[in-house]
């Protein structure tokens, strides 16, 4: 029996010979083949090794319920189902779903008060990472299915008033990040679903990759972020304010920046999002209320709302020009705490 710390890499190494084994054949000058016979031969002697390689994998994958210890069991099935893909997809995907039911077993026996519970937590959110970049370039809706069907339970709950991260809403949105090269589509339908969550930070990662393939759709979910921010939150919510900044230096109002105006063709070399100038009056409006209602004690929080407002002035006296002046001495106020 092989030695189970050895196994994949084993594996590996097997499959990886394998590509380049009919390179391998070697014949002296004087009992060489003619080179019909030899590409024959070369073919037979892959396709031996490959029978080989798949005979192995499956012994390694019959083996690993034996493996006493879970992480061990799952780092196996993994490790096959990643080797397996190229080859057979049908069994990788059927690997992927044992190591999918693994992972769900251990989540489903956490104990909240048990003392390892951080590192239980720790190696499934390992493991569910390694899996989700694995699929995400091979079949995104299966990715997701992985990540829905692995749920962690949120255990702990954080002192103080402040919004907490939804650390599941993040993977999924890290997720779609990843497949928006491939499936820009999947990516902005997930982006979509997240949003009736709240506004989260890891929006804007697949707005910019969404952007990269398609600028109209792009712009519709940048709309759709303005539309779900709640100014009335961001004293409390560290991720809207955050998101909220960097959208205002990401967009750009399609009025001002028209490529035939000497402004606009400088703002589309400079980059950035297009949209309608309605969506970037929403923005600059609602940011203008959080900062004017934001309690002085939460200021502090809005380093970069009042950073981004600094540099858009003369937009927030056009689209707020009745709350132009006490915007003014906010600022004012804020910068006096700046050491």
């Amino acid at each position: 029996m092989l030695t189970k710390r050895i196994v994949p890499v084993f594996v590996l190494s097997l499959l990886t010979f394998s590509t380049s084994v009919g390179a391998q054949v070697v014949t002296t000058p004087a009992t060489a083949p003619p080179p019909e016979a030899e590409s024959e031969q070369a073919v037979k002697a892959r396709k031996e090794l490959m029978k080989s390689a798949f005979a192995l994998l499956e012994e390694v994958s019959s083996e690993a319920p034996s493996l006493k210890l879970a992480e061990n069991r799952i780092r196996v099935q993994m490790t096959v189902a990643d080797l397996l893909w190229p080859y057979d997809e049908a069994r990788a995907r059927e690997m992927y779903k044992t190591v999918q039911e693994s992972l769900a077993a251990i989540i489903g026996e956490i104990d909240p008060g048990d003392p390892q519970v951080y590192n239980t937590t720790n190696l499934v959110s390992q493991f569910r990472n390694e899996v989700l970049h694995k699929l995400a370039g091979r079949d995104a809706k299966l990715a997701l299915e992985f990540l829905r069907a692995t749920r962690q339970p949120q255990l702990f709950h954080h002192g103080g008033d402040y919004k907490q991260p939804d650390q599941e809403a993040a993977m999924e949105l890290n997720l779609a990040g990843q497949i928006a090269a491939q499936d820009p589509k999947a990516a902005l339908r997930m982006a979509e679903a997240s949003l009736s969550k709240g506004v989260s930070s890891g929006l804007l990662n697949v707005l910019s990759q969404v952007q990269a393939k398609d600028k109209d759709a792009a712009a519709k979910l940048a709309g759709d972020i303005v539309k779900n921010l709640r100014p009335d939150e961001f004293g409390i919510d560290h991720e809207a304010i955050n998101v909220a900044a960097s959208l205002l230096q990401m967009i750009r109002a399609r009025e001002a920046a028209n490529p035939n105006s000497a402004q606009g063709a400088q703002l589309q070399n400079m980059g950035g999002l297009v949209v309608d100038e309605a969506v970037r009056r929403e923005l600059i409006e609602k940011i203008v209320t959080a900062v004017n209602g934001m309690a002085p004690h939460r200021t502090g929080n809005a380093h970069g709302l009042f950073m981004a407002l600094k540099n858009v002035m003369p937009e927030v006296e056009k689209y707020a020009p009745t709350r132009a002046a006490t915007l003014r001495r906010r600022m004012g106020d804020f910068e006096k705490t700046i050491p």
